[in-house]
């Protein structure tokens, strides 16, 4: 009985043992195939990536967009010295190829038109321009439209819009109404010559109104859709009939602006203090404006603000010198009643300009100014300044390519420097 029993046992443990070694190549079968099967996805899905990352096939022109664009190209003469020849632009071939011209999208609609600095003349902007509905990117900066007046109507069509450049282009006249509208505006650049003429030796003042000016008489209005605007350039935009609206129009209409340039603006009213609620801002230039009172404190509060160009007004006060920290261009010349004393500066300060020439700044120029390595630019305000406060440091400024010092405080030789 014993040994029937350990035959039993021995047959059972055989058949288990056989159990266990199907069961085994069991799973490692399951295991081949469901690896053979991740990878057969991996190839689908990499296969199907590379499907939808191909850019679609090109789209041609639309024919209205040519014909359109044929339209302006007939309205404008170039120079000799024009560096565009727009030869490309011909009639039976596919405008989005053309000379500064881009298309986008499905349709085979015109988004850009860049003819910037290409020398070209007209006598007026035609309306074919506005037929262009899906542009998004406009530039025609540096061309000569012979002071003809810029369109009435037409540019409220343009609603993708978000970069406008007319930039030294001689029109004259108001803004067009039709661009308050364009509330997908980033970029708007109007800025007309500054032509100045010498007060004296070292003094330079814009004549007039300039001789083409454009004028906008209500600021507040024009931006008070424009809420996307990061830059905007208006220099020898006639603006003088704003008051001192114009500052707080910036203030509540361009949470985004990071670029504010409007020199020689015509501006008789101070800065607000509310102009630093703009936490964005970069750049602030107000050269050749009649801006009077105090500089706000509270630019030395925006976190972002590297260039603050104050020059030729009539600013007056304390410079808070906490400004002196961020920035990397301050031009405050002829701000005569303008006073304050230089900082010492670190050695990681980044300064490129730095300009305080006929204006109150007073005290020692300290040895550190040395630090500015990247100094390219130095004004010196010199009437409370002698020979032994000029330290021997600035002559380690190896970038400096212009020193100017103003004002009847320094005598002796100049330095060996």
């Amino acid at each position: 009985i014993q040994g029937v029993g350990n035959r039993r046992k021995s047959q059972v443990l055989n058949m288990i043992s056989r159990s266990n070694h199907q069961q085994q190549q069991h799973l490692l079968c399951l295991l081949i195939h469901l690896l053979l099967g991740i990878q057969q996805l991996s190839y689908s899905l990499a296969t199907t990536s590379n499907e939808t990352t191909k850019p679609p096939p090109a789209v041609p022109c639309r024919p209205d967009q040519s014909s359109a664009l044929l339209r302006l190209r007939r309205s404008f003469s170039t120079t000799t010295d024009s560096s565009c020849t727009l030869a490309s632009w011909r009639a039976g071939t596919d405008c989005c190829r053309w000379e500064g011209v881009a298309c986008a999208g499905v349709d085979g609609s015109v988004t850009t038109l860049d003819l910037a600095e290409c020398g070209l003349q007209s006598a007026d902007l035609l309306p074919a321009l506005f037929e262009l509905t899906s542009l998004r990117y406009l530039d025609l900066s540096f061309n000569n439209f012979n002071e003809s007046e810029l369109p009435a109507v037409g540019f409220e069509r343009l609603t993708e819009l978000t970069y406008i450049n007319l930039s030294y282009t001689d029109f004259i006249g108001k803004i067009p109404h039709g661009i308050r509208r364009l509330n997908k505006l980033v970029s708007l650049d109007f800025t007309n010559w500054i032509y100045l003429v010498e007060a004296d030796n070292d003094y330079f003042l814009p004549l007039g109104e300039g001789r083409w000016p454009i004028v906008e008489p209500d600021i507040g209005s024009f931006l008070a859709n424009l809420s996307n605007l990061k830059e905007i350039y208006l220099g020898n935009v006639d603006l003088s009939g704003n008051g001192a609206a114009w500052c707080s129009a910036f203030a509540n209409s361009t949470p985004q602006l990071q670029v504010l340039s409007l020199p020689n603006t015509h501006i008789d009213a101070p800065i607000c203090e509310s102009l630093s609620s703009i936490r964005s801002l970069t750049e602030i230039n107000l050269n050749y404006n009649k801006v009077y009172g105090q500089i706000p404190e509270s630019f030395a509060d925006l976190p972002s603000l590297s260039v603050l160009k104050l020059a030729y007004n009539r600013l007056e006060g304390r410079f808070p010198m906490r400004i002196f920290q961020n920035l990397t261009v301050i031009d405050v010349s002829y701000n005569s009643k303008v006073s304050g004393l230089l900082p010492n500066f670190s050695s990681h300060s980044i300064m490129r300009e730095l300009l305080f020439s006929n204006t109150n700044f007073s005290g020692p120029i300290p040895s550190s100014i040395s630090n500015l390595k990247s100094l390219k630019k130095l004004g010196i305000a010199a009437a409370d300044f002698h020979q032994e406060q000029l330290p021997t440091s600035i002559g380690e400024l190896r970038s400096l390519t212009s020193l100017h010092v103003s004002g009847a405080g320094i005598v002796g030789e100049i330095p060996s420097w």
